[in-house]
């Protein structure tokens, strides 16, 4: 018995440490994980809107889905120029207040010091206005500790 043992014992210790390669079938497409977007609604007496907010490519995506009473339907995607390294701009978050659709507008500034917040309204269209609004403004410390 002992001599069948140890055979035996062998084998399970070297299966235990082995690989297994899943294979997938000839018409199956490929998994691909990922986070799904944040969505946020707001509603008022002239329409309903919906943002949905998702991180891909390393840059977020903001869409703006407008649903006004008459039954159009506007979807962009708001974007700011994102810049460079050291002077890069980036929308926060989008909310609706009133009848007034405003961006929050984040930029870091390595030349002038200072990470700015700003907010830019948009219209029933889904495109920027020239209304833009400096909400506040600290110091900038550095790329990896921004200051927020």
């Amino acid at each position: 018995m002992k001599q069948y043992l140890l055979p035996i014992m062998l084998f399970c210790a070297a299966s235990a440490g082995a690989q297994i390669k899943v294979t997938q079938g000839n018409n199956s497409a490929a998994f691909k994980g990922s986070k799904q977007p944040e969505i946020t609604s707001y509603s008022n007496d002239n329409a309903n809107y919906i943002v949905t907010r998702k991180y891909e490519n390393m840059l977020h995506t903001n869409t703006l889905i407008i649903c006004d009473n008459t039954g159009n339907i506007i979807a962009k995607d708001e974007r700011v120029p994102v810049g460079v390294f050291n002077n890069n701009s980036e929308i926060t978050k989008i909310v609706v207040v009133g009848n007034t659709i405003a961006a929050f507008v984040e930029n870091h500034d390595k030349s002038t010091g200072k990470n700015t917040l700003t907010i830019k309204t948009i219209n029933n269209n889904g495109e920027f206005t020239n209304t833009v609004v400096n909400v506040s403004s600290i110091d900038f410390q550095k790329m990896s500790n921004p200051g927020d």
